[in-house]
């Protein structure tokens, strides 16, 4: 970056203002990790899906479990990482980004709400993403919880 870039006008040159580095190369083991992993929840979760037998009013509901529960194992699963770095540098992008982002599904949540919009139900589109956040917060925060008493190494 030319040094004008980071000059404010009068000549100038801002010590602060650095040259950004380039993003590192990607590469292969990671990515194929998190498809593995997501491949592997999106299938758990299709699975979990079509044993039920789902309504129109019942799938809110599953979906919102189905969040709830994997922001609660997230949450153990993020204080085992936090415990155990040589597992955590081999297993976490398989774990929490693939296989718990595949069964994690909040882009059918905001599915949901907004055919509830489409359909005139504002106040039901509203209570589903709400409803969705604040369970999946309290979900994690309880799973983070209950990570550091079965991993108490890093509990404060």
């Amino acid at each position: 970056m030319p040094d004008s870039a980071l000059s404010s006008g009068d000549g100038f040159v801002d010590p602060d203002l650095q040259e950004i580095p380039p993003p590192p190369p990607i590469t292969w083991r990671p990515m194929l990790m998190v498809m593995v992993g997501g491949g592997i929840g999106t299938l758990a979760r299709g699975e979990l899906l079509g044993a039920v037998s789902l309504s129109a009013r019942s799938i809110n509901t599953h979906l919102v479990a189905i969040n709830v529960s994997g922001a609660f194992v997230l949450g153990v699963v993020a204080m085992f990482f936090d415990t155990h770095h040589s597992a955590a540098s081999r297993w976490r992008l398989l774990v929490t980004t693939g296989l718990l982002g595949g069964w994690t599904t909040y882009s059918s949540v905001v599915g949901s709400s907004v055919v509830a919009t489409h359909s005139n139900h504002p106040v039901l589109a509203i209570s589903i993403g709400l409803c969705s956040i604040g369970l999946t917060l309290l979900g994690a925060w309880a799973g983070l919880l209950c990570g550091r008493r079965l991993f108490p190494a890093l509990a404060p």
